[in-house]
C-alpha cells in the first residue's frame, strides 16, 4: 500500500503497549508477516490503523478493570472470613455444636464446671480452715 508516494504495510492486529523512554511504542503485527516482522512503533506513526491501536486500549482496559474487580473480591472474601469466625462460628470451631445445641449443652457444661469448681473450693476452704485452727491451738 503506498500513502503520499511512501510504500506502507497494513497493520493486522496491535499485540501489546509499553513505555520505550517515555514514548508509548505499540507492538505491531503486520499483515502477510510472520511473527518475526513484529515491530514497535510510536503512536504517532499509527495514523492510519487508529481503529486497532483504540480496539487495542480499549481491550486492555477491560482486562485491567477486570483483573480490579477480582482483586478486590478476594479481598472482600478475606475479610469476611476474618470477621466471621469470632462472631459467628467460635462455640462450633471450638466445641464442635451447632447453633441450636449451643446454648443448652454449653449452659449444662457451664453448670457442671461449676459445681465441680465450687465443690474443689469448699475442700480447699474448709482444709485451709482446719490448718489455721490447728495453728491457733497450737500457738495457744
Amino acid at each position: 500500500m503506498e500513502v503520499e508516494g511512501v510504500k506502507e504495510w497494513k497493520v493486522e492486529k496491535i499485540l501489546n503497549k509499553r513505555k520505550i523512554r517515555g514514548v508509548d511504542k505499540y507492538l505491531v503485527q503486520w499483515k502477510g508477516f510472520t511473527a518475526e516482522s513484529n515491530t514497535w512503533e510510536k503512536e504517532e506513526d499509527l495514523k492510519n490503523a487508529k481503529e486497532l491501536v483504540d480496539d487495542f486500549q480499549e481491550r486492555i482496559g477491560a482486562e485491567i478493570r477486570r483483573q480490579e474487580e477480582v482483586v478486590e473480591k478476594k479481598r472482600e472474601k478475606e475479610e469476611y472470613r476474618r470477621m466471621e469466625l469470632p462472631v459467628m462460628y467460635t462455640a462450633k470451631v471450638l466445641y464442635g455444636w451447632d447453633n441450636k445445641k449451643f446454648e443448652d449443652e454449653y449452659l449444662k457444661k457451664l453448670e457442671k464446671n461449676w459445681r465441680r469448681w465450687k465443690n474443689n473450693r469448699q475442700i480447699d476452704e474448709n482444709e485451709y480452715l482446719k490448718n489455721i485452727e490447728e495453728k491457733m491451738e497450737e500457738e495457744n
